[in-house]
């Protein structure tokens, strides 16, 4: 399954282009560039698309969030962050209230991506890499 994020209000590019309007998060802890994706066999090649790969492995979304941000420190500059959270199968504790998968992503206006991800000794989420397809 992939979820749109929604289309940002200002103009960000990847490789040239303005993905603005062409951001995806999809199953399996990724968010590509251009179009959707619903491969779970990923690489630096697959998905052919420009992709952010952020570990996961998650097996049950439970939340997706956006939110509309703005740098204190330097008023000129807003973003959009999507907040990701979900469960993988690890069920010796208790997933309900305290999801092992949950990382954020923001995409600023100056064209730069933020990426927080929950660290825990349960959490198998990290950054891995970005690949142009």
């Amino acid at each position: 399954t992939s979820h749109k994020i929604p289309r940002l209000s200002f103009q960000f590019c990847y490789n040239g282009q303005d993905v603005s309007d062409a951001l995806w998060l999809n199953l399996g802890s990724y968010i590509t560039f251009g179009s959707a994706s619903s491969l779970t066999n990923l690489s630096a090649s697959s998905p052919p698309l420009p992709t952010l790969f952020i570990g996961g492995g998650e097996y049950d979304v439970i939340g997706i969030d956006h939110t509309t941000l703005t740098d204190a420190n330097y008023p000129s500059r807003f973003g959009v962050e999507t907040r990701f959270e979900a469960f993988t199968t690890n069920t010796s504790r208790p997933l309900a209230t305290n999801p092992d998968v949950v990382w954020e992503v923001t995409f600023w206006n100056d064209n730069t991506i933020q990426i927080a991800t929950k660290f825990d000794s349960w959490a198998p989420g990290a950054l891995f890499y970005m690949s142009d397809g």
